[in-house]
């Protein structure tokens, strides 16, 4: 004997056509940036190591924190 089909329904998703979808994912893009990227800046052959080194400290009480767990 097979198990009885009591499988949940799931809603359909709506259909979307390639150039709607296109449309909200390029509308949601950033247009312009505000705060240099270091990808982005890699990307154009920058390599700009003052976007990511030194690495921020954390609050004091996260070091706190931290120190304790370890």
């Amino acid at each position: 004997m097979s198990a009885p089909h009591n499988t949940p329904q799931v809603p359909r998703a709506p259909k979307v056509t390639e150039r709607e979808a296109r449309r909200v994912a390029e509308a949601a893009r950033e247009q312009d940036w505000r705060k240099p990227s270091f990808a982005r800046e890699l990307f154009l052959g920058r390599f700009r190591l003052d976007l990511i080194h030194p690495h921020p400290l954390p609050p004091p009480d996260d070091i706190r924190r931290g120190e304790e767990f370890l």
